[in-house]
């Protein structure tokens, strides 16, 4: 995953609208604090480690989150044009156009179109569009989990 995330973030940073999305973390932060924008977060969240072959091949299923945060108190009531908190997370996560299709500034649409250079195949997606972890007035969040399951050579010593 070590692997993985930086590019994930690095690919994410490149391709979404900073007006969007401006800060970007590896892991989940302790606190957010008062932030005020959008912020993503790519968060390891598992692996479980099952050795196939003992001492030469293990088989990883590993679980990454991607998280997309942003803080409405602070714009709330002040600009009736401005889109919504859950059109922003659906538009943002996995937005679509006029045809139904994936826009390619979306979260989702960046990361398939990446998986072979982060190393991952088949993945499973899901998405939770009412992330509670954070409790803090204001703040939304949506969750994209990844479920990648891999073989790895298992060095013998």
């Amino acid at each position: 995953m070590n692997y993985a995330i930086p590019k994930m973030i690095e690919d994410l940073k490149a391709s979404i609208s900073k007006s969007d999305v401006a800060t970007y973390m590896f892991g989940l932060p302790l606190e957010l604090g008062d932030t005020l924008g959008a912020m993503i977060i790519v968060n390891p969240s598992s692996t479980t480690i099952t050795p196939i072959a003992t001492g030469m091949i293990d088989e990883d299923e590993d679980t990454i989150e991607v998280i997309l945060v942003k803080n409405y108190k602070t714009t709330t009531y002040q600009n009736a044009s401005q889109a919504g908190d859950m059109e922003f997370l659906t538009r943002v996560m996995r937005g679509k156009d006029a045809n139904n299709d994936l826009l390619g500034s979306s979260i989702v649409s960046i990361l398939r179109s990446n998986f072979k250079r982060y190393g991952i195949n088949q993945p499973q997606f899901s998405i939770n569009w009412n992330d509670n972890r954070f409790e803090k007035e204001g703040l939304v969040a949506s969750t994209l989990t990844i479920q990648q399951n891999s073989l790895g050579n298992q060095s013998i010593n």
